[in-house]
């Protein structure tokens, strides 16, 4: 048996999967790494758990359309509580914590709510396409239709968040050692690159351009109607105000989402241990910042959730639904 083979090899794969010069946080980076993601879990965990209950208590809040919002918030509370507390420990230690099983468990977390968020952003662009500019189309679908839809949608990020269980890429330490993600070292480089750039077009790029497409054509029909036109009412004031709304918080996904997926491409090419330790951190960070905009942009923006969260937190009794609220007030 030639050992001098095998020794060269056992320090070849030593030397390839964990380099010797990882880049590495300083200890005051993670500490306020860590107290940003605390104080963004708490806003996430309060706004996002406010917005499924008051879909729940009022009925008229229960339309298709929410049933969309409502998945939306469901994931991003999710990311919050399944993965935040990890990676809030693991920066303030600067070093994961938990050992390998939870490591992959989190990445899958991280991976199977982050698709579903962008994934409901799409189905919600659709949805405002469709009621502003094809009613008689919109009037087609009911409730049912928006669940089957809501668990499709799931159905496709499981198995995308599965795969690296299955050999294509795999969950593990980044280069690091702090966040748990997608990598290449169980499988191989080409194995990680061509999931990384399947997972870009499909996940991120396919949506965003019909996220694009839909809000493009539903800016052109309003701006075509105007502030006079015989559409203008009630109701079609309140379908500007809540395409107003999905506008600003698929911007504001983008913004957090973009980086992250920025940054996969570029470790897809080339080695992720020359980069500095923020260009690791920073694009995770600001992609679990996007849990806290969805909350903040219902209450701004549109006034029937305004209302319903007020009412809410100032627990008023006797209050059911939105019916005895003046439709003028809408407005």
């Amino acid at each position: 048996m030639d050992y001098s083979n095998t020794t060269c090899l056992n320090v070849t794969e030593t030397i390839v999967l964990h380099p010797p010069h990882q880049p590495k946080l300083s200890t005051l980076q993670g500490n306020i790494i860590a107290i940003y993601l605390t104080v963004v879990g708490i806003f996430s965990l309060i706004g996002n758990g406010i917005t499924i209950v008051v879909i729940c208590r009022f009925p008229k809040l229960r339309t298709a359309a929410n049933i969309f919002i409502a998945n939306l918030a469901a994931a991003d509370l999710a990311i919050t509580i399944l993965t935040f507390p990890f990676s809030v420990v693991s920066h303030f230690y600067n070093g994961w914590q938990f050992g390998q099983d939870v490591c992959r468990w989190y990445g899958f977390n991280c991976m199977l709510f982050g698709l579903g968020s962008i994934a409901f952003l799409a189905a919600i662009s659709c949805d405002r396409y469709l009621v502003t500019c094809r009613h008689e189309l919109y009037c087609k679908f009911s409730k049912r239709h928006y669940f089957i839809v809501s668990v499709l949608l799931w159905t496709n990020c499981m198995i995308w968040a599965a795969a690296p269980f299955m050999g294509w890429g795999c969950y593990d330490n980044d280069v690091t050692g702090v966040l748990c993600t997608i990598t290449w070292t169980c499988n191989g480089r080409a194995a990680f690159a061509s999931f990384i750039y399947a997972l870009s077009v499909v996940c991120f790029i396919l949506p965003c351009c019909i996220i694009t497409v839909s809000y493009r054509k539903t800016y052109q029909f309003i701006k075509a109607v105007g502030a006079g036109g015989s559409q203008e009412n009630i109701e079609w004031t309140h379908q500007k105000q809540i395409t107003k709304m999905c506008v600003v918080a698929v911007i504001l996904f983008l913004v957090a989402w973009m980086p992250f997926t920025i940054y996969f491409l570029i470790i897809s090419i080339q080695e992720a241990s020359t980069l500095p330790a923020l260009f690791h951190v920073v694009p995770a960070v600001f992609a679990k910042t996007s849990t806290c905009y969805n909350p903040v942009i219902y209450a701004i923006v549109n006034k029937r959730f305004r209302i319903a969260i007020q009412k809410t937190i100032l627990c008023e009794k006797n209050v059911n639904d939105l019916d005895c609220m003046p439709m003028r007030r809408v407005r």
